[in-house]
Order: structure tokens, then sequence, then C-alpha cells
């Protein structure tokens, strides 16, 4: 199953997490509070650093290292899972509608480059 929403708003930002190290954060956020976010650190060699971090609405609907891709057009984010978020088991991916700002846009793109930078296979920018 595809979990569906439309976002107007995208994030990006580099965060500090105390002596943990620095993580890259990229996400939309749409109506009624929902969205999907992608983490990463910055340090791949850090101890805790699985792979790429995904959450929808919460932590408790989160998981590490399951995206087998991620399409972004400007209109579009897609996302199929290899491997279903926590407390999520039948979804199998996001189909999420954009409607972000150019400067939004350009800092979610950069910031998904950082965060699939080991993986760029899994991450597809559409014109």
């Amino acid at each position: 199953m595809q979990l569906h929403f439309s976002a107007a708003t995208g994030k990006a930002e580099h965060d500090f997490q105390g002596t943990d190290g620095e993580v890259v954060i990229a996400g939309v956020i749409g109506e009624q509070g929902h969205y999907l976010l992608f983490q990463r650190y910055t340090n791949k060699k850090h101890p805790d650093d699985d792979g790429i971090y995904v959450e929808y609405n919460d932590q408790l609907y989160a998981g590490t290292d399951c995206i087998s891709v991620c399409k972004v057009s400007k209109c579009k984010l897609e996302i199929s899972l290899s491997s279903p978020l926590y407390a999520l088991p039948d979804v199998t991916g996001f189909d999420i509608q954009l409607d972000l700002n150019d400067m939004q846009y350009q800092h979610v793109i950069e910031a998904l480059k950082d965060i699939f930078r080991e993986q760029k296979e899994k991450l597809m920018l559409l014109s």
C-alpha cells in the first residue's frame, strides 16, 4: 500500500547532535501534520550511522536503510521501500505531491544528495 499526501513546505538543515556529531536532515511537511523526513550522519564512520533514516509522522513510524528508490521532481516525491517502517507493515512506499517554492526545493534536493551520498543509485532526480 502506498501512502499519499500533499506537501507545501520543504526543510533541510544540518543539526549538531551534541557529542553524537552532525546529521543532515531533509523533509517535506503537508496538511494535517503529515511529514516525511530523511536523516543521515555527515560522518560516514559514525558508530551510530546505520544508513538512511526515514520517518513518517512520528518516530514510531520509522526505519533505517529501507529505501529501494527515491524519485524526486519539482511536483512529486515517490519513495519505494525495500522493507516496511516500524509499525507500518503494509506500507510499501509514499506518493507525495509537492508544492514547494524554488528555494525550499533546492535545499531539499541538496540535502537529499548528501543523505544518499553513498547510495546515489537510489536517488533519482527527475525533471
